[in-house]
Formats: C-alpha cells, sequence, structure tokens
C-alpha cells in the first residue's frame, strides 16, 4: 500500500549534528557470518494463518491468506478492523489518508493548524468516498508482509500472469493491491504488472543506496557517522549476543519513537513478533547498550539482494549528542556493504539519506480491478487519478515545509 507520504521527514534533523566520538573497533554483527534462513517468511506465514496479522502486529486486524506466486506461498491480507485507525502497513485508508494527515498535523500550529485540517478534510473526503466504492480500503493486498518495505522476489512476468488469474479467482469481489513497487529495486516486477493489467499509483519517494560502492563511504557524514558508531560508550550487540530478557526493552524503544514521537499509526510489533524475530531471524535484531541497558534497537531484513530495516528505535529521552539514530543508520550501511547487497532506505529523513548517498526514486502502490464490475473499477481509477495527482503535490509541499 501507500506508504506514509511525510513519514520522517525530521526523525533525524537534530541527530544530524552530533560531534563522533572516539573511534574504537566495532564489535562483530555476529558470532557467525549471516546465513538467511529460508523459511522464515513461510514461518511468518504459519504463525498467523487462523489467527491473523495482529499476531506479529498489535493494530494490524487483518486474516491473513495464503496466494502462490513464482511456487512460493506469500501471505494476501485482508483488514477486518476499522480502516481509518488501523496500521498502514495493513490500511489501505491509513496509508492513503489517516496517516499522511496525522503527519501533516504535527508540523503545524496555531490557525495553521485549523486551516490544514480543513485542506486536508476537504481533499480527503472524495478520496475516502471513492475507497468505499471501490472496497479498496478492504482490498486483497499481495505479498504485505506488515513491514514498512516488503523486498519481493524476483518474479517472472508469466509468475505474474498467473498468479493475477488465480488471485482473482481467489478474491473476485475485492481489488487487489501489491506495495513496494520500484523501478530501481525492480524493474521487471513493475514491467510483469503493467503487462498483467495492473496499475502503478504513486505511493512514496523512497532512498536507495549502493553501500559496495567505495565512493559512499567517502562522503563526510558517513564518515562522522561510522565513527560515531565505533564510540566505546555504547556497546554494539549484534542477533547472536541479544538475551531474551532484553526483548520488552528492545520493543519499548522501538514504540517509544515511532508510536510515542511519530504516528500511532505506525506497525505496532507486538512481544510475540520480536521474540519470532530473535528465534527464526525473520529480521536481524541489533541493538545498542549505554551501562548495560538497551538504548537502541535495528532490526535488519535481507531479501533478495537487498537490506532495508522496518524496525529501528531509540530511547528518545536521552541527549542527542549520543547520536543514537546515526549510530544505527550507520549500522545499517554496514550490514548491507558486508553481506554484499543494496540498501533500502525506505522513505522519509530525505536530506539526511541524499547526505549519505541515498538515491531518491518513486515508489508505486499496484492495483489491479480488471475483475470487478463498472461501478467498482470506475471508483479504482478515481482513486488512482486522485493519487497521480495528490502524491506529487504532497512530496512538494513536503520539501517547502522542510527548507523553512
Amino acid at each position: 500500500m501507500l506508504a506514509p507520504l511525510l513519514a520522517g521527514t525530521s526523525l533525524a534533523v537534530a541527530e544530524a549534528r552530533a560531534a563522533p566520538l572516539p573511534s574504537a573497533p566495532v564489535a562483530p554483527a555476529a558470532a557467525e557470518p549471516f546465513a538467511h534462513r529460508d523459511d522464515a517468511g513461510q514461518a511468518w506465514l504459519d504463525g498467523t494463518q487462523g489467527v491473523g496479522g495482529s499476531r506479529w502486529v498489535a493494530n494490524a486486524d487483518a486474516v491473513v491468506h495464503a496466494a502462490i506466486i513464482g511456487g512460493q506461498r506469500v501471505p494476501v491480507t485482508v483488514l477486518g478492523g476499522p480502516p481509518a485507525t488501523s496500521t498502514y502497513v495493513a490500511s489501505p485508508h491509513a496509508a492513503w489518508i489517516s496517516y499522511p494527515f496525522a503527519e501533516a498535523m504535527t508540523r503545524v500550529e496555531g490557525w495553521r493548524r485549523l486551516s490544514a485540517q480543513v485542506e486536508a478534510l476537504a481533499l480527503a473526503t472524495p478520496v475516502s468516498a471513492l475507497m468505499l466504492i471501490s472496497r479498496l480500503d478492504r482490498a486483497a493486498v499481495v505479498a504485505n508482509y506488515l513491514v514498512s518495505t516488503n523486498l519481493h522476489p524476483r518474479w517472472s512476468a508469466d509468475d505474474i500472469r498467473v498468479a493475477t488469474r488465480d488471485l482473482v479467482a481467489q478474491f473476485p469481489a475485492r481489488p487487489l493491491a501489491m506495495r513496494s513497487v520500484c523501478r530501481a529495486v525492480d524493474p521487471g516486477l513493475a514491467d510483469g504488472l503493467l503487462a498483467a493489467g495492473w496499475i502503478l499509483v504513486p505511493a512514496r519517494r523512497i532512498y536507495v543506496v549502493d553501500p559496495r560502492e567505495p565512493a559512499v563511504w567517502r562522503r563526510n557524514h558517513l564518515k562522522v557517522d561510522r565513527k560515531l558508531l565505533n564510540g566505546a560508550d555504547l556497546e554494539l550487540v549484534g542477533p547472536d549476543q541479544v538475551r531474551d530478557d532484553e526483548l520488552p526493552a528492545l520493543r519499548a524503544v522501538f514504540r517509544q519513537l515511532f508510536l510515542g514521537k511519530h504516528c500511532a499509526l505506525n506497525p505496532d510489533y507486538t512481544p510475540g513478533f520480536f521474540s519470532f524475530c530473535h528465534e527464526r531471524r525473520f529480521l536481524d535484531l541489533h541493538a545498542l547498550r549505554l551501562d548495560g541497558r538497551p538504548v537502541g534497537v535495528l532490526g535488519v531484513l535481507e531479501r533478495h539482494g537487498w537490506v532495508t530495516t522496518p524496525l529501528i528505535g531509540y530511547d528518545t529521552t536521552l541527549p542527542q549528542n549520543l547520536g543514537i539514530y546515526r549510530r544505527l543508520m550507520a549500522l545499517l550501511y554496514v550490514e548491507a556493504q558486508r553481506r554484499g547487497c543494496r540498501l533500502h532506505l525506505s522513505s522519509g529523513a530525505g536530506t539526511f539519506k541524499t547526505a549519505r548517498g541515498g538515491e531518491p526514486h518513486l515508489e508505486y502502490t499496484a492495483l489491479y480491478a480488471l475483475h470487478l464490475g463498472p461501478v467498482q473499477r470506475s471508483a479504482v481509477a478515481g482513486v488512482a487519478a486522485f493519487m497521480d495527482r495528490a502524491v506529487p503535490w504532497a512530496l512538494a509541499r513536503a520539501e517547502q515545509a522542510n527548507e523553512k
């Protein structure tokens, strides 16, 4: 689905000025070289059958079905809870309307707040009606692992064509959707979806970088971040060194940042999800400790030659000059380089990411509605037309706000 348009634009502003600390050897990320467990995604899917997405994400009241694409089982989520107040990774309504509205309201004060509310409601009302008519608020979201960025396999055009036919038979009355489609990540996916009759709707601006390139590491900001990561004042521990009794603290610092400081529509990962990642390595959990206490967490997702982080957090009550966010992002670069992968930096904090080599690209949500009746098809087309205009406008507004 459409990830939040404005998320994270100020996340790293204060920390970007943190001074480097004396360097020291970085602790190894893990006791053994990373080896992705191919069954982790299947275990994620198996864990939701008969339970729903809320097993892993508390605010994702979604039924999780299974479908086959390219010979592999993938999850298909269908929202069951309230569309406006569910997490954006499960709810198209939250992704397109509620989250951008909530984020926008955090950036305005005084009389401008009321003006912004009126403007947002004027835009949201017609598209909300179209979503209801089209049933996009209850779309079948394909290959959705309820994380901010899904890293899809390299499906062929024939895989997509066959899967589309099967999905239509499985969900004859629902639109189909697929999040995280970007030509810079996988041009074949976008082309295959278009060939099968899907449409691509702009969703957000994401940033990608290749840490395997030496030029990336010559950037001054990243040099400083890496020295900061090597600082001896915080202890860096890898997935094999994180203890079971630390998982509640890791969840707490994630929630403190993304649900407390930012927006309650971010995914609220459950204690069970943290335990699942720790045991099955669906995400590799890294931590930073201060005086033996976890104060930062990074969840690393590696799939199909890419690395990203759906899960990052830190204790926001600590002094900004500790630069915990900068350290965690530097660790993400180090992990991608170590694994020989390109790095998907997701959306938000554009100034921070471009200063560290991130290249901006549009990411799309793919929609399929050819199997629906004429009223539903027209409503889907109306939403797509709205998003074609609204997303560039919203991104431009966000950039203007950040420059002030």
